[in-house]
Order: structure tokens, then sequence, then C-alpha cells
């Protein structure tokens, strides 16, 4: 049932039997370079898996989940992402908080909260109203009722301005 043969230029260990072919071992089996005594595998019972790429270990089974050094490539990802995240984010990314040094995006934005900046004096914007309260926007126009309105380059029909006060 189990051969193990060699023929000019390949080794082969083959199992025609029933059942699955097993090691054995009470301590650790390692797949291991012929020419380099390079390690490529660690399998360690009950102490986890290590494989590796050119000698360095790339990925790492553990208690708690999986390690792994280097980049990882996934056409998905679900929970807790910590850490730095370097790259492009495309797709959906929903996540509780994100810090970021700056953002890019293109098309829609959507925010369903408070939408909260410290730096008010270097705002990028064009046709954007800033304001906690005060500002009525309806058919009839904008309605300012408090706070301080700084326009340019108005081009208006039918402008009312009441009660202005200056220094």
């Amino acid at each position: 049932d189990l051969q193990i043969w060699h023929d000019t230029q390949h080794s082969y260990v083959r199992d025609n039997g029933t059942g699955n072919l097993r090691l054995k071992t009470n301590n650790l089996i390692e797949l291991v370079s012929g020419g380099t005594n390079e390690v490529m595998g660690q399998f360690a019972s009950n102490a986890g898996v290590g494989l590796y790429y050119n000698g360095q270990k790339k990925f790492e089974t553990t208690q708690s989940g999986i390690i792994v050094t280097g980049i990882a490539t996934a056409d998905g990802f679900v929970g807790p992402l910590e850490g730095n995240v370097t790259g492009d984010l495309t797709g959906d990314v929903n996540a509780g908080v994100i810090t970021a040094v700056s953002g890019n995006f293109t098309g829609n934005v959507t925010i369903g909260g408070t939408l909260t900046y410290e730096d008010v004096t270097n705002v990028d914007s064009i046709g954007i109203v800033t304001a906690r309260d005060g500002i009525v926007v309806n058919t009839r126009g904008i309605h300012v009722l408090s706070g301080i309105t700084t326009l340019q380059d108005l081009d208006a029909q039918d402008l009312n301005i009441r009660n202005i006060t200056g220094s």
C-alpha cells in the first residue's frame, strides 16, 4: 500500500491504500531543502505551523490565529484590523473609526453623523455651508439666522440684507 521510490530525477512517496497518509512524531516535522538545508516548513504538535520563503518565516499559526509577515493579498477581509495599513483600500470599507493623515475621495461621500474639523482656516471647498445651526435652506433661498457670513463674487437676484453691523 505504501511505496517509496526514486527515478533518475525525483523521489516519491505514494499511499495507494485506504485511509490517510500520516507522518507521526513526538516533536517537530520539518520540510528542509536538500541542497541548502533551508527550512521550508515546520509542523509542531500543539505549537503551530510555520511556512518559509527563502529561509524567512512568512506564515505562522498561533493559538489565537495567524501571523503573516510581508504582504498579504486577499479578495476580502472580515474582522478587526489592527496595525498599519498601506496601499489602496478599494470597495466598501466599513469601520468604526478611521484615523488618517489625508484622504482622497472620488464620487459621493456620505456622513451619517456630525462632520467635525478643527482647522476652519484651511478648508478647501466649493459650495459648502458649515454650521451647527442657524441656517435655513429652503425653496425661497438661504436664511442665515446668526453667525458670520462671508460672500465673494455674489451674483444675486432680489437680495434683501437687513441688520448689517460692522466695525
